[in-house]
Parts: structure tokens; C-alpha cells; sequence
């Protein structure tokens, strides 16, 4: 049996995490929309004017479906024994975790540079929408409780 407060805490120091990957990614989107609206660049495009925005859109729609896919097949693929001990459970999480937001931080990065490129404030609502993914995937205790089987 583990107590609440290391539950807590162990969930405090993930979500430190999680924080520090969104300011990341916030602070390069600000950097992008001072330097396309600082600057009297001519608009470019990527690939092509209208397929840009569907590109950059649908890769951060299957980067979505992938984040949660993957995470939780790495959960599922935990063996029953190693769910019930809460250091290797919690490992297991955690490593689940990261991944989850890797795969929603990489195409608002992806985002953020083709904004830059192109000088399009577009890609600089994808990159808001995958923060809110990414805000809304962050850790939580309920979660790992109702993933695993470790007595909290």
C-alpha cells in the first residue's frame, strides 16, 4: 500500500513536466508570432498554398490519435504483477506519459516552424489546439488509479 502523499507527489513532479514541455512550446510560438509580425516578409508557402494548412492539420490530427494509441498500448502491455507494484507501475506511466506529450509537443513545434515559414498566423492556432491537448493528456492521479491496480 502507497500513501496518497507519494501518489501526489510523484503526480506534482510529472505535471512539472508536462509544464515545462507546453512553456516550451508557448515561448517558441511567441518567438514565431513576433518574428511574422515584426517583419515585413513577402507570405511564402511550404509545399503548396492550399495544401499547407491540411498537411500541417492532418499531421497533428494522426500525431493526436498516435499519442493516445500508443500510450495506451504501452499501459495495456504492462504484465498484471508489475501494475500492482507501484514503483515499477508508476515507471511505467510516466514513461507512457511523456510519450503521450512528445507526440502532441513535436507537430506544434512542426506547426510553429511552417508559421514561420510560410508567415502564416494560421499554424499558430494548431499549435493552440495541440496546448490544449497537451493540457488536457497531463497526468493525473485518477488516471494512473484507474490504470493500474496498486492500492493508493
Amino acid at each position: 500500500m502507497v500513501s496518497n502523499n507519494r501518489l501526489t507527489d510523484d503526480i506534482q513532479q510529472l505535471s512539472i513536466i508536462t509544464v515545462a514541455l507546453m512553456i516550451g512550446l508557448v515561448l517558441f510560438a511567441g518567438v514565431v508570432y513576433y518574428l511574422i509580425s515584426s517583419a515585413e516578409a513577402v507570405p511564402g508557402t511550404f509545399i503548396d498554398e492550399q495544401l499547407d494548412l491540411p498537411l500541417v492539420g492532418g499531421f497533428a490530427l494522426i500525431c493526436i490519435t498516435m499519442s493516445r494509441f500508443l500510450s495506451n498500448k504501452l499501459i495495456d502491455q504492462v504484465p498484471r504483477e508489475r501494475k500492482q507494484d507501484y514503483n515499477a507501475a508508476f515507471g511505467h506511466y510516466r514513461s507512457a506519459v511523456i510519450l503521450r506529450l512528445a507526440l502532441l509537443e513535436g507537430p506544434g513545434l512542426f506547426a510553429c516552424v511552417i508559421a514561420m515559414v510560410t508567415n502564416n498566423h494560421l499554424f499558430l492556432f494548431v499549435t493552440l489546439f495541440l496546448l490544449a491537448m497537451m493540457w488536457l493528456s497531463r497526468p493525473t492521479a485518477t488516471e494512473f488509479r484507474e490504470r493500474f491496480d496498486v492500492r493508493v
